[in-house]
């Protein structure tokens, strides 16, 4: 007698998420000589797994600059009036598998230079910092907040007769623009994968006079905190330093992934959110108050997909941050301003509990942030340049236990900041985390 036994093969859903941005394909660079508004345009080729192409530009007379790919538009994360010092930055998301050409046009008389870079496994961007010489050396030290898993990216920009750069720290230099026989703008750029609080960025030049160095921090796409809890499956932050209306980055999002969650935060009260959306799809605002703002929506589209963030009012900062759950839901959101970093949210046991903290705290002032106790920190970062005063944000969870859980935190040095925070508990899921799946048949003689 024939018997078939029916194998079944368990599949558990792992995140299929990367751990870092990377860069992925060709490096492409391009310049143009002699002052004017004639555009510079360079051809540019995006891969499959291109998520972000970054642009930085050199232009010396530091004018206003748009900046095309494709012929669609580029979103510029840094305003002009605050990219003194010659290097813009611009951004483009989803490109696809693409060759186009970047046609960046100055505003008013100028020359060009830019390097473009492909990122894989990036959301958006967090920070930004430069700095300016006149006759001196550019590098300088940059504040990351710990962020280990995305990129700094890093240009130095001049306009001096065979100019030769060296570029500082530990950054892999992509290109440079060395011993050009001319005195229009000519630049240098490479990247680094952040190690610690901080990293040494910028150029040296071996010609003295008007120089600059600029870096701008890319943020990772769906990482998972380092003992995240069942059911959170991904983080994406981005942040913008200017008060330019809207902020966008990718979030990836699984088919097992039912809830998406977007905590929004300002450093300024006069700043509120307007919309958020993923992938078109408008979210549920569940909390706002002026500081910080929860939004919810179940049953989100699956793929690496874009959110839109639109605010209004007169902050100039504003950072926000997306999770996926597997989740039945939002169970309950609490939030307080004072400067007593302490929060208590209704919760059940079982439920995980997410917060965010933030402040218009001074940049310089080199803070740390110690989540309290049975809180995993998620993240901390700073959100603007050296030397103004700027918004620094944390973030946590803890796995409820009871009816109330506290989300508290340590500032030091302890000055007294004001600050808001919020937080929200989160269902688990009552969908159990496997499928069975029939594979074959073995017969057995």
């Amino acid at each position: 007698m024939k018997r078939f036994i029916l194998v079944l093969t368990v599949l558990l859903f792992a995140a299929q998420l990367e751990a870092a941005v990377s860069i992925t394909g060709s490096v492409s660079s391009g310049r143009r000589t002699g002052s004017s508004t004639t555009a510079l345009t360079v051809s540019h080729t995006a891969t499959s797994d291109t998520d972000i192409i970054a642009v930085a530009v050199c232009g010396m007379s530091q004018p206003a600059m748009t900046a095309t790919f494709d012929g669609n538009s580029m979103i510029q994360p840094v305003s002009d009036t605050d990219q003194v010092g010659n290097v813009h930055w611009f951004i483009y998301f989803s490109p696809g598998s693409v060759t186009g050409n970047i046609v960046v046009t100055p505003g008013t008389n100028s020359s060009l230079a830019l390097v473009a870079w492909n990122l894989k496994s990036a959301a958006g961007t967090i920070a930004f910092d430069r700095k300016v010489d006149i006759f001196g050396a550019t590098n300088f030290t940059f504040n990351t907040r710990g962020q280990t898993d995305g990129m700094l990216l890093d240009a130095g920009c001049s306009d001096s007769n065979n100019q030769v750069f060296t570029g500082g720290g530990s950054q892999t230099v992509d290109v440079s623009q060395d011993s050009l026989a001319d005195t229009s703008a000519k630049m240098a750029a490479g990247h680094l994968t952040p190690s610690g609080s901080s990293e040494t960025v910028g150029f040296t030049f071996s010609v003295s006079d008007i120089a600059t160095a600029s870096a701008l921090s890319i943020s990772v796409a769906g990482a998972i905190p380092a003992g995240a809890p069942t059911g959170m499956a991904a983080v994406s932050y981005a942040t913008t330093p200017e008060a330019i209306g809207s902020l966008t980055w990718l979030h990836p999002n699984r088919a097992q992934d039912n809830l998406i969650l977007v905590i929004c935060n300002s450093a300024n009260a006069d700043t509120t959110v307007s919309t958020v959306t993923f992938n078109g799809d408008s979210l549920t605002e569940n909390v706002e108050s002026n500081l910080v703002s929860i939004n919810s929506l179940t049953s989100p589209d699956v793929g690496t997909l874009k959110v839109v963030a639109t605010f209004s009012g007169a902050g100039r900062i504003f950072s926000c941050t997306s999770y996926s759950f597997r989740s039945d839901g939002v169970r309950n959101t609490a939030t307080r301003g004072s400067i007593t970093e302490s929060l208590n949210v209704t919760s059940v046991s079982g439920d995980t509990v997410v917060d965010h903290l933030a402040g218009e705290l001074n940049i310089d002032a080199n803070l740390t942030w110690t989540a309290g106790a049975g809180q995993t920190k998620i993240y901390s970062v700073s959100l603007t340049k050296t030397g103004v005063t700027g918004m620094q944000q944390a973030a946590s969870w803890e796995a409820a236990t009871s009816t109330t859980t506290t989300m508290s935190w340590t500032i030091s040095p302890d000055n007294g900041w004001t600050t808001l925070q919020g937080a929200v508990s989160v269902k688990p899921s009552t969908v159990p985390f496997q499928t069975f799946t029939p594979q074959r048949l073995i017969k057995v003689e």
